[in-house]
């Protein structure tokens, strides 16, 4: 894979992989985040 090519391999959606990333980690903190809350919720 040449430079040209891997300078056009864009996420779909946001623009960058760094703000992907960023989404994708966010939500695994609120969903463990949920999980964690309505354990201690209902236990």
């Amino acid at each position: 894979m040449n430079k040209t090519q891997s300078s056009e391999d864009k996420p779909p959606i946001l623009g960058s992989w760094n703000r992907m990333y960023i989404v994708v980690l966010v939500a695994h903190f609120v969903i463990i985040s949920l999980f964690v809350f309505f354990t201690k919720l209902y236990s």
